[in-house]
């Protein structure tokens, strides 16, 4: 199988937009702006910033901007764990969009976050 190396921070942005299924044009829009100003305030565009950053420069303030959320994931499961809850029915699924998502998808993402920083 053949995966994507992406060796600039340009082309890892772009295949993790598109990955992770970000819109950039909408929802995740104050995420591109914030990463924009966490690599160069100065930059009139994140293409621009990104074109004088190395992929290690982007990976950090990529965490970096992305830290409340997990963070904000980390606050729901432990609401599901401080109430008993393992597994359930459907009032146990969040809808984000047109994904559901599970406890389990929470735990993946949280135990995913804590690999990375440490």
């Amino acid at each position: 199988m053949d995966e994507d190396v992406y060796r600039d921070s340009l082309s890892a942005w772009k295949g993790l937009s598109e990955f992770g299924g970000l819109e950039l044009d909408a929802r995740d829009e104050e995420l591109v702006d914030q990463l924009r100003i966490e690599l160069d305030p100065e930059a009139w565009s994140l293409e621009v910033a990104l074109a004088s950053a190395s992929t290690d420069m982007f990976l950090q303030a990529f965490f970096r901007v992305i830290q409340p959320f997990s963070m904000m994931f980390r606050d729901v499961l432990d609401f599901f764990e401080m109430a008993g809850a393992r597994e359930g029915q459907s009032q146990l699924k969040l809808r984000v969009e047109n994904e559901i998502l599970e406890l389990q998808h929470f735990e993946e993402f949280l135990e995913h976050w804590s690999l990375l920083q440490n």
